[in-house]
């Protein structure tokens, strides 16, 4: 229950009250007035005048003994007093129900009025609860930012240079479409060469770790027989606008899949000692490429589909 209702409630009480004393009010000018005729009208019953005189001789007719008068009056006294009680009784029994109901009532809503009070009193004394603090961890985790990562470029080149390389692979393995065939002589090793780059495309300071894996299908059957994966083969720093070249090769038959997943962050401070691992961003580059063991063939081209 909230104040607005407990002054409301408080309100009617009063009012109620009043009503209840203008009512008691009003019963005693009803049935007082009554009482009093009453009593009068007994009283003059009871004084009624002889009707003949009593003195004289006690021979006379109307001769009466004052022992008989003294009896007639304790008798209209003895009668007057049990009219008054009776008439108290009445009273009291018409009245009282009502003045009984009504106070019972009344202490009801004191009561309840004095409970509500008690219970305010409580809420207005009961001290208010501090909000937890944050402890230096939680303000921290707070202010952290959660966005991505530096922005950067991560791309594989045909070849150790660009005369002999043939240009970039797409985000399938392939140039122009196709990917790379290499036809290898009789008991030759196949090796292929390749570039991995990665350019920090931020104005700040960037670290890339960079994971490796490569599949071997030895049979070209869509099966790769073997899969190597290394971990953070590369960690590298990479200045504003700078890129990472790295020379690499792979030695085998078969198809090839080599695939780098480069993780960039930003470095704290200039020598990259701390870096912020809160904000990560990750791209990937492919290449593909097919090494037969067979003969060249003059009627086969050095790209397929």
């Amino acid at each position: 229950m909230d104040i607005d209702e407990y002054l409301k409630k408080k309100k009617e009480l009063e009012k109620k009250k009043e009503l209840l004393e203008a009512r008691s009010e009003l019963d005693k000018k009803k049935v007082y007035p009554k009482k009093e005729i009453e009593i009068k009208r007994k009283t003059e019953i009871t004084h009624i005048p002889p009707e003949r005189p009593t003195g004289g001789h006690y021979h006379d007719p109307g001769y009466r003994h004052p022992k008989d008068n003294i009896q007639w009056v304790f008798l209209g006294f003895a009668f007057f007093v049990a009219l008054i009680i009776v008439g108290i009784y009445v009273i009291s029994s018409f009245m009282n129900p009502k003045v009984s109901d009504d106070s019972d009532n009344i202490d009801n809503l004191q009561k309840k009025l004095d409970d509500l009070e008690k219970q305010l009193k409580d809420k207005e004394e009961a001290p208010i609860k501090d909000e937890p603090e944050l402890n230096e961890t939680e303000e921290e985790n707070e202010s952290v930012y959660t966005g991505p990562g530096p922005e950067f470029n991560i791309f594989i080149l045909d070849d150790h240079n660009d005369v002999q390389g043939i240009g970039i692979f797409d985000d399938n393995g392939k140039i122009g479409g196709k990917i790379i065939d290499i036809w290898l002589e009789s008991g030759e090793s196949g090796i292929y060469k390749y570039r991995l780059g990665i350019k920090n495309e931020e104005n700040t300071k960037i670290q890339c770790k960079v994971d490796e894996t490569i599949r071997i299908d030895g049979e070209f059957d869509g099966e790769y027989e073997n899969t190597d994966y290394n971990l953070d083969l590369h960690v590298l720093e990479i200045n504003i606008g700078e890129e990472e070249i790295i020379n690499d090769a792979v030695i085998t038959t078969g198809e090839v899949k080599g695939e780098y997943e480069a993780r960039c962050y930003f470095c704290e401070d200039k020598d990259c000692d701390l870096v912020y691992t809160e904000a990560e961003t990750k791209h990937k580059a492919i290449f593909r490429v097919r090494m037969h063991p067979t003969g060249f063939n003059s009627n086969e081209t050095n790209s397929t589909n």
